[in-house]
């Protein structure tokens, strides 16, 4: 989709289910919004019926070496997660089981929200999805490959290699909000559901 539409004026033209000229547009297209968007490599992947019809990779792994990028690359979803943990937080609340307005403290069993001396009655669901909860974190870089991950708690403390949960006044805008509603949504869906999260959220899509 992000490709499709930065570059519609051709791809509208292409058959639907011709993957020959759609990848000869792809090949012909993103080289060039690399090199506008300063990006040094990329890589595509064409789903079909939950099945992925076909990968490419376009630019570099990294521009000292200049060594190809290759399809089967993998790269660290970071913010992509916003988006999905927002699409499940909304499924619970369709279903009556989150209240968006009420305090998100009122759902947490396994972790509890910093200390402040602001109120945490303000700290609610709609306030973690709109960057306006003043729940933040300097830095959360993620983890290397091989790297055990660690428990939930530990993440939203700072272990092992994040800056740990803090809470200013309200209402605050921050960037690093939503990192932290994705983990304590987290909390709640294994709450609501009596099933790890990660069984839960992938049965919405």
């Amino acid at each position: 989709m992000l490709v499709s539409s930065s570059c519609s004026s051709t791809a509208n033209d292409i058959p639907p289910g011709d993957l020959e000229a759609f990848v000869q547009h792809l090949d012909a297209t993103v080289p060039g919004l690399l090199e506008d968007h300063e990006v040094p490599g990329a890589t595509v992947s064409l789903v079909h019926d939950g099945v992925v019809a076909w990968s490419g990779a376009y630019g570099v792994r990294e521009t000292v070496s200049g060594e190809p990028l290759r399809p089967d690359d993998v790269f660290q979803v970071a913010s992509v997660s916003k988006s999905v943990a927002a699409y499940a937080v909304m499924g619970l609340v369709q279903e009556g089981r989150l209240d968006l307005d009420a305090p998100i403290a009122r759902y947490l069993t396994r972790w509890r929200l910093p200390d402040s001396e602001h109120g945490a009655d303000g700290v609610t669901a709609r306030r973690l999805l709109s960057h306006t909860a003043g729940l933040s974190t300097d830095s959360y870089p993620g983890l290397p490959p091989g790297v055990p991950l660690p428990a939930l708690e530990e993440s939203l403390g700072g272990v092992p290699a994040s800056s740990p949960f803090t809470r200013s006044r309200l209402p605050v805008r921050s960037i690093g909000t939503p990192a932290a509603a994705t983990r304590c949504f987290n909390s709640r869906s294994r709450r609501s559901r009596g099933r790890p999260s990660p069984t839960l959220w992938p049965s919405r899509f």
